[in-house]
């Protein structure tokens, strides 16, 4: 009784677990998605939705690529 409660604990705990990170993953693409609609033309000519999907995909990747390009010494501006 006590494993089949300890399974079922751990099981919401992963649950729980992945809905913050898809939450997570969902915030970061809209700012980065708002983001790029003001600016008058984003890094390498990427429409917004792109610069969202890359940072709804690899969340910390995605967001260091588009702040480089778009927001640090290296953008053209």
């Amino acid at each position: 009784m006590i494993v089949i409660a300890f399974i079922i604990l751990f099981y919401l705990v992963l649950l729980s677990v992945a809905l913050c990170l898809i939450v997570a993953h969902i915030a970061i693409a809209i700012t980065v998605y708002k983001n790029a609609k003001e600016l008058s033309s984003p890094a390498m000519g990427l429409p917004p939705w792109v610069w969202a999907l890359l940072s709804f995909s690899v969340p910390a990747v995605g967001m260091l690529c588009y702040w480089l390009m778009n927001h640090s010494i290296l953008s053209k501006e």
